[in-house]
């Protein structure tokens, strides 16, 4: 998992790197289409560990999960909205997507996936 969470991260810098060189619109979305993809795939992984392992909070980290994939989609369609209108030069999606992205760290990767890492380690153990 924290192979996986490097990985995001990863996304994450690239992001931020592109916006520091005025990338466009355009390659906003697809590394905003990257990032879903992949963290989907780390998020099966993640709750399908946790169920297995029968985790008690893990309808709750689900619905964390669902919204993170909600709002990274409202993101993927205003950027390809922007793109659409010829606003290929609007820096605004990358500073909302970026915004959101390290608020998501911060709160669902430092804080709630590190509720379960006792319980992993537990389980892991036994």
């Amino acid at each position: 998992l924290d192979t996986q969470h490097q990985t995001i991260i990863n996304l994450i810098n690239k992001l931020i790197v592109h916006q520091q060189s005025a990338v466009t619109t355009a390659a906003v979305n697809s590394i905003l289409n990257d990032m879903l993809k992949y963290t989907r795939e780390h998020l099966e992984y993640e709750e399908a560990l946790l169920e297995k392992l029968n985790y008690p909070d893990i309808s709750q980290h689900k619905t964390h999960h669902m919204n993170y994939q909600e709002q990274i989609v409202d993101l993927i369609f205003e950027a390809t909205e922007l793109v659409l209108k010829g606003r290929n030069q609007d820096t605004s999606i990358s500073c909302k997507a970026l915004e959101f992205l390290k608020q998501w760290w911060n709160d669902h990767i430092l804080n709630e996936d590190m509720k379960y890492k006792p319980f992993l380690e537990e389980n892991f153990i036994n």
